[in-house]
């Protein structure tokens, strides 16, 4: 007789093996008669395709989403990156699989929209606007007579950085 063995805790179809005839309850009962071990089933589990599971409960076998090792995202806080998926099930409401693809990422109920607004973009932006161009600072480097003027340019210029990175005025 063949039985279907699963999972102890997700319950998903793991084996399918054969199962063993009881010596006693056979002579009792004058028919064969198996031992169905703990974790397993006389009924087979149905075909799945992939991304599906085939789980097992008291009413029988069920086919569920299997999403187990795909990456998700956050759609409240794509800031916090990625997350790999563990369990067998649907993907809660607040994941999805599409991964960002804008910048500054913002759900917009059906993809990632580019959020400019975001306190990131905002740090982002004033930390570009903080700085000086390159041509600002090759002629402030020129027009320095020594040491200690350059040294005081590079502690401006380093001041402007410190304060920019860590989201205060200058």
């Amino acid at each position: 007789m063949q039985i279907y063995n699963y999972h102890p805790v997700t319950k998903e179809f793991k084996k399918e093996s054969s199962a063993s005839l009881d010596p006693v309850e056979t002579k009792k009962m004058g028919y064969p008669v198996y031992m169905l071990p703990a974790h397993s089933t006389a009924t087979p589990p149905p075909v799945v395709g992939p991304g599906q599971a085939a789980v097992f409960s008291i009413s029988g076998w069920t086919i569920q989403e299997d999403h187990r090792g795909k990456n998700v995202w956050k759609k409240s806080a794509p800031q916090k990156g990625k997350s790999s998926v563990k369990d067998i099930g649907p993907i809660d409401a607040d994941y999805t699989l599409l991964e960002p693809a804008v910048p500054y990422p913002k759900w917009d109920g059906v993809q990632w929209v580019n959020n400019p607004a975001s306190p990131q973009a905002r740090r982002d932006a004033d930390f570009t606007t903080a700085f000086p161009s390159w041509a600002q600072v090759e002629a402030e480097v020129n027009a320095a007579n020594g040491l200690p003027e350059i040294r005081a340019l590079l502690k401006k210029q380093l001041r402007v950085l410190y304060w920019t990175a860590r989201g205060k005025d200058v």
